[in-house]
């Protein structure tokens, strides 16, 4: 049985950029996102995602946010698209948690314990494994500081 979580549901409106509308057929797996180190609150992102309908080739928005006050906000109904990845598979068939960072460019505990609780509701929900949790540093293989979850021991602690 899947257990109840407290998210706040605040849907973006349909357009091409950020929610097109077009259903997921099959969700095979979750990606974890750490916002840019210049967004400090969802409001901030949520802005930038607002931002981003008026610029050429820019797509963005994602299913879940981690708020800077460990708030979860589902932004694009779990069943239809976002725009979290520059790879049109991974939006098709993905999940997108983006998680905003901390006051010092990390995630507190309390955003930590919210995100493993939101990623065993979904690998529950959509009868998923672990296997099937990916973070941006797994699909574009290389390390950045922007990429807070790109540290292995940090990782593991959420997945386990």
């Amino acid at each position: 049985m899947v257990k109840k979580m407290n998210i706040q549901k605040s849907y973006i409106g349909i357009n091409e950029k950020t929610r097109s509308g077009e259903k997921i057929l099959k969700i095979e797996g979750i990606i974890i996102h750490t916002c840019e180190k210049s967004i400090r609150t969802s409001k901030e992102l949520l802005k930038k995602i607002e931002e981003s309908k008026r610029e050429v080739d820019k797509y963005l928005s994602y299913h879940y946010i981690i708020s800077e006050k460990s708030n979860i906000i589902n932004i694009i109904p779990t069943f239809e698209m976002a725009y979290h990845s520059d790879k049109i598979y991974l939006n098709e068939h993905y999940i997108g948690i983006c998680v905003i960072r901390d006051k010092i460019y990390s995630m507190s505990n309390k955003q930590r314990k919210i995100l493993k609780s939101l990623i065993q509701y979904i690998l529950d929900k959509f009868n998923l494994d672990r296997n099937s949790i990916l973070r941006e540093y797994d699909i574009y293989s290389t390390r950045k500081s922007s990429l807070i979850i790109d540290n292995g021991i940090l990782w593991d602690e959420i997945i386990d």
